[in-house]
Parts: structure tokens; sequence; C-alpha cells
């Protein structure tokens, strides 16, 4: 086994402490989002930050990190499926080795799967463990064995973390004996240019009025009913707006086949993924969030960080913790599929006063997202945490 690393530079703190995120790699995906933007903000308040990579074989990192924030890589994977055990099992110890090293470290993970095997690792271990689900736990299929573990074993890390209230009721049911606390994702912004960058003329006619949608091209993010809302709006609405899909993904066929099929091609577009979402998010006039189920929707967040209108499914979990429901927004009751949607969009884009002040108050209140927010309560729950494993340790001491 060999450990890869690059150089972190040493900041300055008032407290500073010594902070491993652990994730299975840095590729592209939420929860390495989250990590990247966890440890640029940590490492610009002068804590020790570590990024550790447990499925990682030296892959490229997809989003910026701070040149004080460094990167172990697990780099002894194998490929072969006998093997799967054993690579399962030199990993366990790899980290346990990590963790003994870096006995004062708070550990935050990422993801079930890393957070049973951080909690593994971890145990008799002085260093002290935060795991984070990502997505609402209850409408997220796991092998028998991974959910078993997940139930005997969150009760010993030291938080467990849900991004929306509706997530960490369900762990509170789910492990009773957790300390179970909700903390949502930071807002960045701006937001990080990349490539491909599509050009919103490009796509969009001049005069058209913009409805957005951006996310994978799969079943959860409903798609399907997002275009069959579209379909539904009256002809003079569908008239003066274009349906922009940003995204790429496995059900790409079929939504191009259900929009040949209604007739609405030109009018629904799927131009594929863009790396330029502000400038989208800027000229969108509705955003819509269709999904069946969500963690904690970023880009509905950065929608009405960029003072779109928004227009979302009450889905578990995410939205109405973004959403006040007719100021900042409209919540639409799964039940009403396609029909419920189809009233919302059509209800904001016939009044542009009410949509641009509904936009305006989405922006102003997501705020409160603002990553210096978002870190400043991780700080807090940090150091509520050392603190109390401090005060036992002197306990014990007495």
């Amino acid at each position: 086994m060999t450990i890869d690393t690059q150089r972190m530079a040493s900041g300055d703190s008032a407290n500073p402490h010594h902070i491993l995120l652990i994730v299975s790699d840095m590729g592209l995906g939420g929860a390495q989002r989250a990590a990247a933007t966890l440890a640029n903000g940590f490492a610009a308040q002068g804590h020790r930050v570590e990024l550790v990579e447990t499925y990682s074989a030296g892959g490229e990192c997809a989003y910026h990190l701070s040149p004080q924030v460094q990167r172990v890589q697990w780099a002894a994977t194998s490929q072969r499926v006998e093997f799967k055990l054993m690579s399962r099992l030199k990993r366990l110890f790899w980290l346990r080795e990590i963790f003994r090293e870096r006995p004062d470290a708070v550990i935050i993970s990422f993801l079930t799967d890393v957070n049973v095997a951080t909690i593994l690792a971890s145990l008799r271990s002085p260093v002290t463990t935060i795991v984070t689900e990502r997505i609402y736990p209850g409408f997220m299929p796991l092998p028998a064995w991974l959910h078993w573990l997940r139930r005997r074993l969150y009760r010993y890390a030291k938080v467990v973390i849900g991004q929306t209230q509706a997530a960490a009721e369900w762990l509170k049911a789910e492990v009773p004996a957790a300390d179970v606390r909700v903390m949502p994702n930071a807002l960045t912004l701006p937001i990080e240019s990349d490539q491909p960058c599509q050009l919103v003329n490009s796509v969009v006619d001049e005069q058209a009025k913009l409805i957005l949608a951006v996310g994978r091209l799969s079943s959860q993010k409903g798609f399907t009913e997002l275009i069959a809302a579209y379909a539904a709006l009256s002809d003079e609405v569908r008239s003066v707006s274009q349906l922009v899909i940003l995204g790429e993904g496995p059900e790409r066929q079929a939504l191009e086949q259900q929009i040949q099929v209604l007739g609405l091609v030109g009018d629904v577009c799927l131009p594929g993924a863009a790396g330029n979402l502000s400038d989208w998010y800027e000229q969108a006039d509705v955003f819509v969030l269709s999904s069946q189920f969500e963690g904690f929707p970023n880009a509905l967040l950065e929608a009405q960080a960029h003072g779109a209108a928004c227009v979302s499914f009450n889905c578990l979990s995410g939205p109405a913790d973004l959403i006040d429901h007719g100021r900042t927004g409209l919540l639409v009751d799964p039940e009403a599929g396609a029909a419920g949607l189809a009233k919302a969009i059509e209800e904001l884009l016939a009044n542009p006063e009410r949509c641009a002040t509904m936009g305006a108050a989405a922006k102003q209140a997501s705020a409160r997202f603002e990553t210096s927010k978002v870190i400043a309560q991780w700080d807090q729950l940090i150091k509520e945490v050392t603190d109390q494993s401090a005060d036992r340790c002197s306990s014990n001491q007495a």
C-alpha cells in the first residue's frame, strides 16, 4: 500500500483543528463537491485539512482545491472480482493506520459505504468521527449487509448529519441512539465555470421566456413529467416560451423520443451538460425541479441565488427547506403530477411582476446558505464535539 500526497501549506487560526474529510474519490458528484467546498472553507480559516480518498488510484480532482488542502489517496486498488473482499479489508486497515497516526483529528465522512468503513476504522481510536448522509436515506437503495451495518454502527459516530429536517427525522428513527443533526450544503458564489460552455442565445430564442431545469438525465429527476407539464401549458404560454434541460445521462434517448411524440422538437431542448451554469440561471424566467426525491437540491438553491422564480415538487427531501411557498417559490404536491407542475409554471409566466418579486425574495433568502455561514455552523459543531471529548478525557483522568 502507498499513500500519495500533495504538499499543504500551514494556516493560522485562533483555535485550529486537524480535519480529515473522507470520500470515495474526487470525481464528479454532489458529495465530492460538498467535500471540496468544506475543505477549502476550513483551510481558509487556518485549520489543517486533509482530503482522504478511499477508492481513488491517483485520479484528478473534479473541483477546485486550495493548495492548503492535502490529498491522501488510496493507490493499491484491485479490479479483480475475487479480490474485492481483500481490497475492502486492506482499505479498512489503511484507514485505521491513518487515524492512529492522527489521534487529534476530527473526521468528517461522506456517503453510507464510506461512513461505515470510517466508523469501523475509528473504533477504539481517540479521533472524533462525524458521518454525513448526502441524499434522503429512505429512498437510497442499499445492499442488505450495508443497511444492517449502518443501523448497527452509526450510533458509534459522535454526530450523524442529515442535510434536511426530513432526512434527520428518518435517521433518528433508524438509529435512535445516534446524535443526529441537520447541516445544509454550502452555497458557493460565483459558481466556478468549466467546459463545455453552452451559450444561452445559441439554444434559446431571443424573445422566448426560458423555463430551465438542471440535472442528470435519470428517472430520479422526473424530467418525463416536466416535459409532459410543458406539453400541458396553454398554447399562449407555450408559444412564447422554451424548456431547456441541462444535463446528460441514461434517459436521454427516452426523453428525446417523448419530445418527438409530443411534437415539441425545438420547444424542448436537451443541449447536454453546461459548465457555465450561472449564465443560464441568470437568464431563466422560471426554474423547475421535478425530482422524485433529493438529498439537498443544489441546483434549486443556485437558481434561487441568481434570482430565478422557482417551481418544485415538494418531494423528500430539500425543496421545503429552501422554498417558502408563495413567497420564494411554489411547491407542488407530487400527487398533482405534470398537471400540477404545469399550473404552477403557467401561474408565474402569466404574471411577470410576481415572477420578479418571487425571484428577488428567493435570492435574499438564499443568503443563509452562503459558504461562510455554513462553515461557521460546522465550526460551532466541531468546537462542541471536541470540547465534549476534552471534558470526558479530563473526567477520566480525575
